[in-house]
């Protein structure tokens, strides 16, 4: 009698986790795209010049972490005709985060190069690199949004000029991006 009502509970504990297992599996399923490529727009709050739209590609790592890299542009191209200013900057990114139903959270590092001129000199080893951490929340299955903390340096040297190093504490950030 024993055996048979261990083998009953046993059947019944398993039957409950592989039934948890493949709702778990169907809500994320429903709700997030594990692999493949996505648009995100990453506004700094904390210094406008610097927000970058960005195409890049995730993949999952034992089924809960993802890493995502990614190409990034300002997706202003600053030029002022009285001064002969202009910048830009491209760049990219990784993502690592801890993905589950219906958000995921983790840190960011990305890196810019700034070029153009500035007052007639090129601009010449100038960067912007940046280290947040985010959190977003799926909106659907395949459009998110969320934000970010973190700390951003800012370098930059015209040819011939003075090398300025500004830091921008916090940076805030706005997240809003498109799997598909």
């Amino acid at each position: 009698m024993l055996p048979k009502t261990l083998l009953v509970i046993l059947a019944s504990i398993i039957l409950n986790q592989v039934i948890c297992a493949e709702e778990y599996q169907d809500i994320i399923g429903r709700r997030t795209i594990v692999n493949g490529w996505d648009f995100r727009t990453f506004i700094d709050t904390a210094n406008t010049v610097h927000s970058t739209l960005g195409i890049g590609y995730s993949s999952a790592w034992f089924s809960r972490y993802k890493v995502r890299l990614s190409i990034d542009q300002t997706p202003i191209i600053r030029w002022n005709d009285g001064d002969t200013e202009r910048d830009s900057a491209l760049g990219g990114s990784l993502e690592v985060a801890d993905h589950r139903q219906t958000d995921k959270r983790g840190v960011s590092i990305r890196y810019l190069r700034i070029t153009g001129v500035d007052d007639g000199n090129e601009i010449k080893s100038s960067y912007v690199t940046g280290v947040a951490l985010f959190n977003d929340q799926y909106l659907s299955t395949h459009t998110f949004m969320g934000l970010s903390l973190g700390y951003n340096r800012i370098r930059k040297a015209p040819n011939g000029g003075i090398i300025t190093n500004k830091n921008s504490i916090p940076a805030i950030g706005l997240r809003i991006g498109y799997l598909y």
